[in-house]
């Protein structure tokens, strides 16, 4: 995977690095995609072997944003997050030299990928290694969360008692203090393994030992009488964020089911590390699994690598499966209607020609002396080879804004080559571009810079191959950061559908998507609660690398799946309104009420699990819901309705009766003969035989005993390894 120069472009070049981003991609010498071109990773070993290390400095050379969802993830030393492809399970050599160049993180056989921290300047040496196949770096993913205020009060004990430091809000809109008390139930027998960024990096305003002593979470010294400890499960570690989201989250499924049992695992840096976690709560013993987390490099128009492993433990061990629908919806006003502004998707790229500016004669522009042509964004009787963005009276100075987004093309499978560029309105110079792609791989991300009192023209450029037809593949397009500026794109809305911006494992039918409504207003949805329907096009992903075949025809998934209320306590997570008042807003706190509320339901009827529980969910979801939007359908805003834990309870079926053992018949003694005296026996002579019976006899004696002290010692080495991994995490801070 050799590193490929690449030449710039002479048009928008100083405009562009003034505002902080440059579009490599736009001056790439030879396409991202097609075999032996450079990729995201050669690009970074080109720009590491000129001097560019930093990550600040490499995310202008890739047209990223310098932080937030899309851009790279680096820790202290800068060694930035990577995903080191294989041709196949890594062999044992290949291992070993690239431990000489990275910290492996962890290891993917299923996939053949590797998760790693290197120095830009081993990517190139990384991508030498044999078996290698692509090295790429993992971008920061999205994460529902956000914060608000309000006022404080209690939760409960065992007996219903007021006890704890925050009120259970959402016990009321989602009606569970209700079927606890009608019901008996409080989760116990269940486990729920919550996935998020990080669980006990903070230590202000309260430690995870500050939440079990005040009863928020529990643990050995809750006050509450919930005493079982949450337990930290698998091997990855995030680099990304030390928020402890997922600490914030596990409080608000104690909150609902406070008789469950907690598990914890980072979801890493990358899709394959977040499905590593998903296999370790699988194995860990959860019954129902719940994330908050996004990543660019899901696949949009079939199920990626971490969809498929979501799906294989639903099947294998039975799980019940929420994830969050994402917060990127953005409704605006726009000619007296409410209509949403965000994600983009159409059914086939629609060629038209390019203006001018795109790529001016003797600019230098590697798109001279190319066959290509833009995507047509306007109706039928009107093309327009780009949109235009406006921004609210919000944006007071320059911003960086990323763009997600993917092509109709399956992973792993030749790929068209499709560009985003962004260009000034006002003055035609170039303000970003698509990152450089990997092969195989059909995400499109970039970023570009939003100037104040100026409107900004998204292009999306396709280059035909001489020779062969010009592909048409689907393109799904969205804001991924800072989306909140956007006022108004030209895009047409009658060849192509605006608004969808649930994406990854949340809208691809392997988790039930969960959206968001304000706990105090719960029959409106909040603003930035992510739209449906998605589409899938392709079958899931293999973990061989080839390109799985597209399906009969395109599959419509109805995302979100179902809605739950936000903006709760907790005890540290969120926005700070007034004084010690923190509030969780975002879908990252709609998912774990939702889980929460199934496990009060298992809890009711263990046999009803896995994806019969989330039918159930569904089926019982409350409909009395207020759409406020034009053009949007009551499904693509709330899913099935609100979750009812009072309707959902009614609805499983009662628990079938264990039945009583029945009493045994008391044996009756029978006479015992009386012993008659014999001749007492002469010892048999020593044989072979009989020493050899003696032996084997005598050799299995110890053999339980022996193989219980080896389990025994498998047991406190691993009980030692989690305790030193604890007090690492408990002491360590990132």
């Amino acid at each position: 995977m050799g590193a490929k120069m690449r030449r710039c472009m002479a048009t928008g070049i100083v405009a562009a690095a003034l505002l902080g981003l440059v579009a490599p991609s736009a001056w790439a010498e030879e396409p991202a995609n097609d075999d032996g071109a450079p990729g995201i990773g050669d690009v970074i070993a080109e720009a590491a072997s000129a001097g560019v290390t930093a990550p600040d400095d490499l995310a202008i050379e890739l047209s990223l944003p310098e932080e937030g969802p899309g851009s790279l993830i680096s820790d202290e030393e800068q060694r930035l997050a990577a995903v080191v492809r294989f041709d196949g399970p890594p062999a044992d050599d290949a291992v070993a030299a690239l431990g000489a160049l990275a910290e492996i993180k962890t290891i993917n056989a299923r996939f053949g990928v590797a998760s790693v921290l290197a120095s830009p300047s081993d990517f190139g040496a990384i991508g030498d290694i044999a078996g290698v196949t692509n090295v790429s770096p993992a971008l920061e993913p999205l994460s529902s969360g956000g914060g608000g205020a309000g006022p404080r009060g209690a939760a409960s004990t065992p007996d219903g008692t007021a006890c704890g430091p925050i009120p259970i809000e959402a016990d009321g809109p989602l009606r569970s203090a209700e079927a606890r008390a009608a019901f008996g139930v409080d989760g116990t027998g269940v486990t729920v393994g919550i996935i998020s960024n990080t669980f006990d990096q903070l230590s202000s305003p309260t430690s995870w030992a500050d939440d079990v002593a005040s009863g928020a979470l529990p643990g050995a010294g809750n006050p509450c009488g919930r005493t079982q400890d949450v337990e930290l499960v698998g091997p990855v570690e995030t680099t990304w964020s030390s928020t402890d989201e997922g600490r914030a989250m596990t409080q608000l499924v104690h909150g609902i089911a406070p008789g469950a049992k907690l598990l914890f695992a980072d979801s890493g840096d990358d899709m394959y590390e977040m499905a590593t976690s998903v296999l370790a709560l699988a194995e860990a013993g959860a019954d129902i699994i719940v994330d908050d987390v996004s990543f660019a490099s899901e696949p949009h128009f079939q199920q990626g690598p971490l969809a498929v492993t979501i799906a294989e433990m639903r099947e294998s061990y039975g799980i019940s499966y929420f994830t969050s629908a994402s917060n990127s919806n953005e409704p605006r006003s726009l000619d007296g209607a409410i209509v949403p502004v965000n994600g983009w998707r159409t059914e086939a790229f629609r060629g038209v020609t390019c203006p001018a500016w795109v790529a001016p004669a003797g600019s230098g522009d590697p798109l001279e002396g190319e066959d290509f042509d833009c995507m047509d964004f306007g109706p039928a009787d009107q093309a327009a080879p780009f949109t235009e963005i406006t921004f609210t009276d919000e944006l007071s100075e320059v911003e960086t804004i990323s763009v997600w987004g993917s092509a109709g093309e399956a992973m792993f499978g030749p790929l068209s080559r499709l560009e985003l560029r962004f260009y000034s309105a006002g003055s035609n110079a170039l303000l970003g571009a698509s990152s450089p792609g990997d092969p195989g791989d059909p995400r499109i991300v970039g970023a570009f810079a939003a100037v104040p009192d100026d409107q900004v023209r998204l292009v999306l450029v396709r280059v035909r191959e001489e020779g062969s037809a010009a592909a048409a593949p689907a393109v799904w397009l969205k804001f991924a950061n800072n989306s909140a500026y956007i006022a108004s794109t030209s895009a047409d809305r009658t060849l192509s559908h605006v608004g969808a911006t649930v994406s990854g494992h949340g809208g691809d039918g392997s988790s039930t998507g969960v959206a968001a409504l304000p706990w105090d207003s719960p029959t409106t949805p909040q603003e930035y609660s992510s739209l449906g329907p998605t589409v899938q096009l392709f079958g899931p992903a293999s973990s061989t690398s080839e390109p799985a075949a597209p399906l009969p025809a395109p599959q419509l998934i109805a995302s979100p799946a179902v809605s739950a209320v936000d903006g709760t306590q907790t005890t540290f997570f969120g926005g700070e309104g007034e004084p010690g008042v923190y509030r969780f807003n975002g879908t990252s706190a709609a998912a774990p009420h939702a889980a929460a509320v199934a496990a009060l339901a298992e809890s009711y009827n263990p046999a009803v699990r896995g994806r019969a529980l989330e039918d159930y969910v569904l089926a019982t979801a409350d409909t009395n819901l207020v759409n406020p939007m034009t053009g949007v359908t009551f499904a693509e805003v709330f899913g099935a309705g609100r979750v009812d834990a009072m309707a959902l309870l009614t609805a499983v079926p009662e628990p079938e009766p264990k039945p009583e053992p029945e009493p045994k018949p008391e044996p009756k003694p029978e006479p015992k003969p009386e012993p008659s005296p014999s001749p007492a026996a002469e010892p048999e002579p020593a044989s072979a035989a009989g020493t050899q019976q003696l032996a084997h006899t005598g050799a299995q004696t110890p053999w339980p005993w022996l193989a219980g002290g080896a389990a025994l010692t498998l047991f406190g080495s691993a009980a030692l390894a989690v305790a030193v991994a604890q007090r690492r995490r408990l002491n360590s801070t990132r």
